[in-house]
């Protein structure tokens, strides 16, 4: 389709040519987009919101506009700017020009139809469906453009917006025409009146429901939002208006209104009103009389302000010349408009609703209209507002869902482009008193719906507001699937459990990553879940997300697309990874280890957990299995797992954590200054503990006064109402103390020491005694004493059990679960565990991890269990010790020789220094034993050494770094696979 530009704006005030061969050019299109523009196009650069399209019009002329229509103010430099064989229109009203010459292009098509106008607050939605059916019920072929579709003879589509753009708008009205349709039926809004989408539109019938507080981020004030509404009757003046008068702003248009006019109400004044009516959870029935005609209806519409929609439909119907038999029929045709307070099917005796309320006033009228429902019941709302949107009505929306509910939870609603914790700030900022008892907030939409849903019983009514049909939810500018009606399907579903729900693994989809990690996806796949995260395509599973993480020797997007063979849900990226097909979902982060934190922070807050950090150079993981086992005595409880204590680690931890887990026990280890800080930022522990201060890891740390620095980071991160625990036979931490903001501040000792330090509670060791079958302990505190039989081993696990014990109680833990939690815990392989050999030999398993402090505990340990039994120490290298790695080994061999061992055999190049110090010390050279490797020991112990563990009568320690592998040691001695390769 063409038409002449000359014929295009004949008569159109609003346009006047600046330059170039207007007679002699025809347009093929109406563009105000210039991604739109197409050959033979005319582009109105018409200012907008979020951009200006005078910034587009060379864009828009190397796509092949012939005609750029510019603002007045513009038109100097579009004569620069714009080719002279382009010709260029000004205009003192680009909106308004651009709506007519839309309008002209289609042929006024609003001029072949009845084109209907509803306009207000509230209601346009289900008015306009109202009245839709009602026609379609006399015969009458009709089209609908609003909030939720726009319907042809040919099909429904989506909207996008309440009132199109002109060029849309006149093109819709266009397939109307075409189609033979007679009515048009579209909402109008203040923001499409104002912007003049309307203009070039002839309106056979104009209806106003209501005005209340709403957009005013975009009208200054009540009034400038009401003569926008106004626009609709005095700038239009249509042949009729149906107009609702018990609103008092709808009183004053009325009054200000020529023309032929129907007032509608409740009100006996009204031209058109209802009366007998009755309203309950079965809808409406009620008389109603339009001038001299009278008749019932018998509504499946809920709520007395849908009477007044009802009302509002039937007087526009009764003008249009609709008889009174298809109005009536129409009305208790319709069922539900959705998203307008639709039902979803629950369990017998709960009624649950989604409604579209999102302004204080429907939400009011619509939970008034409830309450007369509810009766013995309870209302149960959930709400939120939408961000970028008038900040004024959200504690108004708070205030009256808390007054008119008996339970209410504020959610987010769409975000937009602001902080989701920001707008429930907003909700809650008039609540001076703080927060009601009746009301709770949860960020998450979904879990606030499941929430409301469980705390319903029969008899209460559950009520999700403010995003009614929308079937999506839009975080920052994107737009992710979300339906309040499904999401309230699914829980109150009859195969929903919620125990299970609450225990089993969480889903999340990838849009809360790109939410939590501040990333970005590239493609619509927002909504698509994720069973689990992984970093390591091997053991990937179909359904997890792929974090591509980067270290000194591996670089995870290398293997992004192995993931996606795998049938990964997608990946954590820092760059386009190749080979990977064009729709696997990836996230682009700016760094995918902090990535990899943030939104295992995120997950945290989800859920609701709390968690209780252990740090140390020694001891953490037996602590933290100690506190774990005694916490599961009174709460659901998980911990870290393996070696999972790093940044990566820990956040993995996190990550596992499932429903309805109440304390997360968290190993914070550290290597590097900083890393005990960032650990806290994520999990943000709610308790802390110390369990000692030793040199370890001074490569990277330098000294023992900075490694206790770095450990002291996660007791400052303790919030005021918190929990610290603390080493009080440390002198490295005890000086950590004035830096302590928490009030809750525990400490343990394994001497008999006052509580010289304000302390809350100091928890004493007072007997310890030793043997083959583990630790036998008096522990004595405010609470009086506690006798523990332990299966571990060595004073340095007393310590550890003093730790946890001294945590359970600052947990308000009874002494019975601290117990019964202690005892049942068994040293984990490489940690103290006491192994049984042949002929009543036994071997020490500490092969895990060594540093000064804890090879000598270990060696002390050997000596006091060893009873008649000779002792043979396999030591080897402690790594990580810096510059002075050598002294401390030697210091070591020297303690070992103290303890006169059988044999002391030494692996690794450090191993040498042991055994120096250990002959310098005194121990005869003839009980020494050196190798290089583990490799070299493991040959001797297959060959020379063979019968070595077979001898009766002997206690033998094994103890190194993890990295020098000596657990191969321990499998060849219980002669188990492993030691063997």
């Amino acid at each position: 389709m063409q038409k002449a530009l000359t014929d295009l704006i004949k008569g159109n005030t609003h346009l006047s040519i600046l330059r170039g061969p207007a007679e002699t050019c025809w347009v093929t299109a109406v563009c105000a987009d210039s991604r739109q523009v197409k050959e033979g196009a005319i582009f109105f650069a018409v200012p907008g919101s979020a951009g200006n399209g005078t910034d587009y019009v060379l864009d828009a002329v190397k796509k092949g506009a012939v005609a750029i229509a510019v603002p007045e103010q513009f038109a100097q430099n579009a004569l620069k700017l714009i080719p002279e064989d382009t010709v260029i229109l000004a205009s003192d009203r680009p909106r308004t020009a651009l709506g007519q010459t839309a309008a002209a292009f289609y042929g006024f098509p609003s001029h072949k139809l009845r084109l209907i106008g509803i306009t207000g607050t509230n209601g346009k939605t289900t008015c306009s469906y109202i009245l839709e059916n009602i026609l379609l019920a006399s015969g009458a072929r009709c089209g609908l453009s609003g909030t939720i579709v726009q319907k042809t003879a040919k099909g429904t589509r989506t909207s996008t917006l309440t009132t199109p753009d002109p060029v849309s708008f006149q093109r819709f009205l266009a397939e109307l025409v075409d189609e033979g349709v007679e009515f048009a039926i579209a909402e109008v809004s203040s923001h499409g009146l104002s912007q003049g989408r309307t203009e070039g539109c002839r309106f056979h019938l104009g209806l106003f429901t209501n005005l209340t507080h709403d957009h005013l981020d975009y009208h200054k004030d009540m009034e400038e939002y009401f003569q926008a509404k106004k626009l609709l009757f005095s700038r239009y003046q249509p042949d009729y208006a149906i107009i609702n008068t018990d609103d008092k702003w709808g009183m004053r248009l009325f009054n200000e209104t020529g023309g032929q006019k129907i007032s509608y109400g409740l009100s006996d004044k009204c031209a058109a009103r209802a009366y007998d009516y009755i309203t309950d959870s079965s809808g409406i029935r009620a008389s109603i009389q339009i001038k001299d005609q009278d008749f019932t209806i018998n509504s499946q519409l809920i709520g007395q302000y849908n009477l007044y929609n009802i009302l509002a439909a039937a007087a526009a119907a009764f003008a249009l010349g609709i008889k009174p038999e298809f109005i009536k029929a129409g009305i208790e045709s319709l069922k539900n408009v959705p998203g307008r307070l639709e039902k979803v099917v629950t369990p017998s005796g709960i009624t649950a609703l989604v409604d579209y309320a999102h302004t204080p006033d429907a939400l009011k009228n619509v939970l008034n209209g409830l309450k007369n429902l509810a009766r013995d019941g309870r209302i149960i709302t959930v709400v939120g507002c939408g961000g970028d949107r008038d900040r004024t009505k959200r504690p108004e929306m708070a205030k009256i869902a808390a007054q008119f509910s008996d339970l209410c939870v504020f959610t987010s609603d769409n975000p937009r482009k602001e902080s989701p914790k920001a707008i429930l700030r907003d909700m809650v900022s008039e609540f001076k008193a703080g927060l009601p008892e009746n009301a709770k907030v949860i960020e998450d939409r979904k879990e606030a719906i499941f929430w409301a849903a469980k705390e319903a019983k029969r008899g209460d009514i559950v009520l999700v507001a403010g995003k009614g049909h929308e079937p999506y939810q839009i975080i920052g500018t994107k737009k992710y699937a979300f339906n309040d009606k499904s999401v309230l399907e699914e829980a109150f579903s009859k195969t929903f459990d919620f125990s299970t729900r609450r225990s089993g693994p969480e889903k999340i989809s990838l849009h809360h990553v790109v939410q939590a990690a501040g990333g970005r996806l590239n493609c619509e796949a927002g909504t698509v879940l994720f069973t689990g995260i992984s970093t390591d395509t091997r053991t990937i599973q179909k359904g997890q997300l792929f974090w591509a993480l980067k270290g000194e020797t591996f670089d995870g997007h290398s293997f992004v697309a192995k993931a996606a063979e795998k049938q990964a849900s997608g990946a954590v990226v820092e760059r386009f990874p190749k080979g990977v097909p064009s729709n696997f979902p990836l996230i682009m982060v700016k760094d995918s280890l902090q990535a990899l934190g943030d939104f295992a922070q995120w997950y945290k807050k989800h859920l609701g957990f709390k968690v209780f950090g252990i740090t140390g150079s020694c001891g953490k993981t037996t602590t933290k299995e100690l506190l774990l086992s005694i916490l599961k005595t009174s709460f659901k409880a998980q911990g870290t797992r393996g070696n999972f204590n790093n940044l990566i680690g820990l956040p993995l931890t996190m990550l596992s954590v499932t429903h309805g887990t109440q304390w997360v026990v968290l190993e914070m280890g550290t290597n590097l200054p900083g890393e005990i800080e960032r650990l806290c930022q994520i999990a943000e522990p709610a308790a802390g503990l110390i369990t000692c201060v030793k040199p370890v890891h001074l490569e990277g740390l330098g000294s023992v006064e900075n490694i206790a620095d770095e450990k002291a980071m996660l007791l400052k991160s303790i919030p005021s109402d918190g929990m610290a625990v603390l080493n009080m036979d440390d002198p490295l931490i005890t000086r950590m103390l004035p830096e302590i903001t928490c009030r809750n501040i525990i400490g343990f000792t394994c001497h008999d020491m006052k509580n010289q330090h304000g302390l809350t509670r100091l928890v004493s060791l007072k007997k310890l005694v030793q043997s083959r079958d583990g630790l036998k302990m008096e522990i004595i505190s405010s609470e009086g004493s506690l006798t523990i039989h332990s299966k571990l081993y060595g004073r340095v696990n007393a310590s550890n059990i003093l730790a946890a014990v001294a945590a359970g109680m600052g947990l308000g833990l009874d002494t019975e679960s601290i117990r019964q939690g202690i005892e049942r815990v068994e040293a984990p392989p490489g940690r103290m565990r006491v192994l049984t050999l042949q002929e009543g030999s036994i071997l020490v398993d500490d092969s895990y991890n060594a540093n000064p402090a804890s090879m000598k505990a270990a060696i002390e340990a050997i000596h006091e269990i060893s009873g008649d039994c000779g002792i043979i120490l396999i030591l080897g290298d402690m790594l990580e010790l810096g510059a002075d790695s050598w002294q401390f080994h030697e210091e070591i061999g020297a303690f070992a020789a103290t303890k006169l061992p059988e044999l002391l055999i030494t692996v690794g190049k450090l191993g040498r220094y042991i055994a120096k110090g250990a002959e310098e010390r005194g121990l005869p050279q003839e009980r020494l034993l050196s190798f290089n490797s583990t490799e070299q020991l493991l040959d001797w112990m297959r060959g020379k050494g063979s019968s070595f563990f077979s001898k009766p009568g002997r206690a033998i320690l094994v103890k190194a770094s993890r990295g020098m592998g000596l657990d191969r040691v321990v499998l060849l001695a219980q002669k188990r696979p492993g030691g063997d390769e």
